[in-house]
């Protein structure tokens, strides 16, 4: 796993990318933000590629150990974190996700493609989203949405 912060509107942006698993240096990046002395962060998780059984147990004892308020914002929350993510109990207490991205299937032309779907207004639970090659309109897998999101969300 790596990392690379940002500035943002007086907030600082933590980009994780790679695979969240025991290996992952969560302690380096504990103490990278201490000594940055952050007073407001959020995470994007775009490009977190894997994350295993013991990447949950690390990702929660980062933030245990983080001592930030909850829920800490994600956004743009992969489809991998999302798998591993969502089962969890507690995920939608400690984390607010505000965007994430959905695997798609286009039955027309059997197109696979993401697409990202902003979690700060209400959610419409019968979206469709046009397939970027025949353009035919495709329904969005949207329980996941709110499996991910209990209780941090509006839905339509």
């Amino acid at each position: 796993m790596s990392w690379a912060f940002a500035e943002r509107d007086g907030d600082v942006l933590i980009s994780l990318s790679g695979k969240i698993n025991e290996d992952s240096a969560f302690k380096e990046l504990l103490q990278e933000i201490r000594k940055r002395n952050v007073k407001a962060l959020a995470f994007n998780l775009k490009d977190v590629r894997r994350v295993n059984s013991m990447g949950v147990r690390e990702w929660f004892s980062f933030l245990r150990q983080l001592s930030w308020p909850i829920p800490v914002p994600l956004e743009e929350c992969s489809v991998s974190f999302q798998q591993a993510l969502s089962p969890i109990e507690d995920f939608s207490q400690t984390c607010l996700v505000n965007s994430l991205y959905l695997d798609m299937f286009c039955p027309s032309c059997h197109a696979e493609f993401d697409i990202k779907v902003e979690l700060t207004m209400p959610v419409d639970m019968d979206a469709e989203f046009e397939c970027p090659e025949c353009n035919n309109m495709c329904q969005a897998e949207m329980w996941r949405v709110e499996s991910l999101c209990k209780g941090n969300h509006s839905y339509a």
